[in-house]
Order: structure tokens, then C-alpha cells, then sequence
């Protein structure tokens, strides 16, 4: 498996957004201060294992930042977000997709809900939408409607998971393959230090 693409939902500055890899490999460039380190933070490797502690969320491992800033930017009291990953790869000639996300519900104040899922061979944002379009505008998917959507859409294709633990299980099962979960564990905090920008 490598990754096709990243996406965004209602989450920090993206209403909408899909950032596409080439081959598995993603550049990200710009001038000081354009969003590089806190797009890179967003989600990585936050989408691999559903982890939004503080010192995971800053390039730099501090606490400066929590999850609530990516989800209430620009002032908002309320929001749903989704943050999601699709991996893709060829078996037998033909390309297999396979999707990770994590859904948020917020209320200014109080601590966000999370809820976790995997989608096989439907592609969001092409055959499948975590949102629907009513009055002009974005109506983000809670929880239950997500479930509903999947059901009629993608009966045999899904899993919502109850918890963040099986949610890491099953990437690490399906995508890494560590026989350890502790392996796979060790693998993330190795991206954790390459991603920081002291490194020597």
C-alpha cells in the first residue's frame, strides 16, 4: 500500500480539501510562515493512529496546541470535522483503494468527540461524499448519518470503530503489518522525530 492521498473536511483553513501525493511521496513547499508545518502536523502521523495529544500536534513536541485550534479556527462555536488518508495499490492489474478517517464533533468549551472509520474500494470525494449539499451550503455528517450513509452506500465495504485502539489495530493490520502493536508504535515515534525541524 502507499498513500494516494490526504483530506481535509470543515478542519483548520479547509472546507474541502484533497492533497494528492506522487507515487507515495508528497512535498510540501513555501515561503516562512504558509502553512507547511501545521498542514504536516495535522495529520501525521495524528491519521495513523487517532493520537491528538498536544505534544503530538507540534512539530516542535510541545503543548502549545491543542486539537480544538485546528477544529474552532477562525472563531468558530461548533464544528464537524473530518480528517482522512486513502491508500491505494495495483493486485493483479487492477488499483485497490482502502481509506482511514477520523470524524470530530466540537463545542467550544467542551472536549471534541471522535469517531473512527475505514471504507474499502469507495473513494471519497469521488464515489462517495462525508457531507451533503443543502441551501448553498456544507452539511458535514455526524456520527449516525455517517453510519447511515455507509450502510446504504457501502453495506459490505465499512467499519466504524468503537474506540481509537481498534481503529490503530486495523491500520496497522491492513496497511504496516507489524505482528507487534508495539512495533508499529515505535514506527510513529520515528516520525515524529524525522519530522522535526532541529533534526541533525
Amino acid at each position: 500500500w502507499k498513500v494516494n492521498k490526504y483530506g481535509f473536511i470543515n478542519f483548520w483553513l479547509f472546507d474541502d480539501e484533497q492533497i494528492e501525493t506522487s507515487n507515495g511521496n508528497l512535498l510540501l513547499s513555501g515561503e516562512n510562515g504558509s502553512g507547511k508545518s501545521v498542514t504536516l502536523q495535522s495529520f501525521i502521523p495524528l491519521i495513523l493512529d487517532g493520537n491528538t495529544n498536544s505534544n503530538r500536534l507540534s512539530t516542535e513536541g510541545d503543548t502549545s496546541r491543542k486539537i480544538d485550534w485546528y477544529l474552532l479556527y477562525g472563531e468558530k462555536e461548533q464544528n464537524i470535522s473530518y480528517l482522512y488518508v486513502e491508500f491505494e495499490k495495483e493486485e493483479m492489474g487492477e488499483k485497490k483503494f482502502l481509506s482511514f478517517g477520523i470524524g470530530f464533533k466540537i463545542r467550544k468549551g467542551q472536549r471534541p468527540v471522535k469517531w473512527y472509520f475505514k471504507l474499502e474500494d469507495m473513494r471519497i470525494g469521488k464515489d462517495i461524499k462525508l457531507y451533503k449539499r443543502e441551501s448553498g451550503q456544507n452539511l458535514i455528517y455526524e456520527k449516525r448519518d455517517l453510519q447511515k450513509l455507509f450502510e446504504k452506500e457501502a453495506p459490505n465495504s465499512h467499519t466504524i470503530f468503537n474506540n481509537r485502539l481498534e481503529y490503530k489495530i486495523d491500520i496497522n493490520q491492513s496497511i504496516f503489518g507489524f505482528e507487534d502493536i508495539g512495533e508499529f508504535e515505535e514506527t510513529l515515534n520515528l516520525i515524529l522525530e524525522l519530522r522535526k525541524p532541529n533534526l541533525k
